[in-house]
């Protein structure tokens, strides 16, 4: 084994050691926010209908997971709205604008794998917040990224083609984005 490696192996178990450590002693931790606002870094993931996960760094420090709901705060798997079910609270967000994006968008799409990506990227207004995020306001710009992979025909005249009507084989959402934050009160 050339040095290159050892020290390549040495700075991943050292990464791994204090992701273990960092991660085992967050586990009960309270999370953490600054009343006075300031940058928020959003990262989040779903598969499509389960809710998604979602981390927050910055100005607000917290995970949980995400759930389509209605302007009412409803659950609705079709909602304009998605509502962060987070450690110290719950803040509601209105996608409508980037969602009306997203279903204009045009796919970057790849025949020979039945593959297709697409972005879009919108300002995002938090409209409702309970617990420690009750009082929070401002609009946090959100890029939205749809990764799929279409299934094919197997059957008939189409045997073989790509099924663009068809359920995704592989299907993965991810949003990213940052926004300035304030807490009233």
């Amino acid at each position: 084994m050339g040095q290159g490696r050892v020290s390549g192996a040495v700075v991943l178990a050292t990464v791994v050691v204090a992701c273990t450590l960092s991660c085992a002693a967050g586990v009960g931790a309270a999370a953490t926010i600054s009343r006075v606002g300031g940058v928020v870094n959003v990262f989040a993931e779903s598969s499509g209908t389960a809710p998604g996960r979602i981390v927050l760094t910055g100005a607000i420090g917290d995970s949980g997971s995400t759930t389509n709901v209605n302007a009412d705060g409803k659950i609705d798997a079709k909602g304009d709205y998605i509502k962060l079910a987070l450690r110290a609270g719950t803040i509601t967000v209105d996608l409508t604008a980037l969602y009306k994006l997203v279903g204009s968008a045009s796919p970057s799409f790849t025949t020979a794998t039945c593959s297709a990506s697409f972005a879009a990227t919108s300002p995002v207004p938090l409209v409702r917040a309970t617990g420690a995020y009750q009082g929070v306001s401002g609009n946090v710009s959100l890029t939205f990224t749809v990764a799929v992979v279409l299934p094919r025909y197997t059957s008939g005249k189409k045997k073989g083609q790509c099924n663009i009507n068809g359920r995704p084989t592989g299907e993965q959402v991810f949003v990213t984005g940052s926004g300035t934050i304030a807490f009233s009160g």
